[in-house]
C-alpha cells in the first residue's frame, strides 16, 4: 500500500456542489439578458436619435438594409456583458450570503507560515 492509500471509499477533498436551483436560474439568465439587451439597445438608439445624446460617427454607417447594423451591434454587446457581470456580481453577493462557511466548527483557520529563508 503506497502513504496516501486510504481504505474509505470517501474522497480526501469533496467538491462543494451547486444548488441545482442556481443552475436553472442562470439558464433563465442566460437566455433573459440576450433579450433584454436587444430591447435596451432598441431603447437607448431610439432616446439617441430623439435627445441627440451621442452624435453616431459616419464611419459607422454601412450600405445595407439597416445602415446602422454596426452600432447596434456594438450598443447590443456592451449591454450584453454589462447585464452578465451584473447577474453575476448577484449571485456571488447571494452565494456569500446563504452559502455556509468554509470552516466548520471545530476547523483550524490555515496558517500562511512560509519558513525561513533559505541561505547556503
Amino acid at each position: 500500500m503506497g502513504k496516501d492509500y486510504t481504505s474509505n471509499d470517501k474522497p480526501l477533498n469533496p467538491e462543494r456542489k451547486v444548488h441545482p436551483i442556481w443552475r436553472g436560474i442562470g439558464c433563465v439568465f442566460m437566455v433573459l439578458n440576450p433579450i433584454m439587451a436587444y430591447f435596451g439597445m432598441i431603447l437607448i438608439l431610439q432616446l439617441n436619435s430623439q435627445n441627440g445624446w451621442m452624435r453616431i460617427p459616419s464611419d459607422l454607417y454601412v450600405e445595407y438594409k439597416d445602415p446602422l447594423i454596426l452600432v447596434k451591434g456594438v450598443v447590443f454587446l456592451v449591454l450584453l456583458f454589462f447585464l452578465f457581470g451584473l447577474v453575476a456580481m448577484f449571485t456571488f453577493i447571494v452565494q456569500s450570503i446563504a452559502a455556509p462557511s468554509r470552516f466548520g466548527l471545530y476547523d483550524v483557520p490555515p496558517v500562511w507560515y512560509r519558513g525561513k529563508r533559505y541561505k547556503r
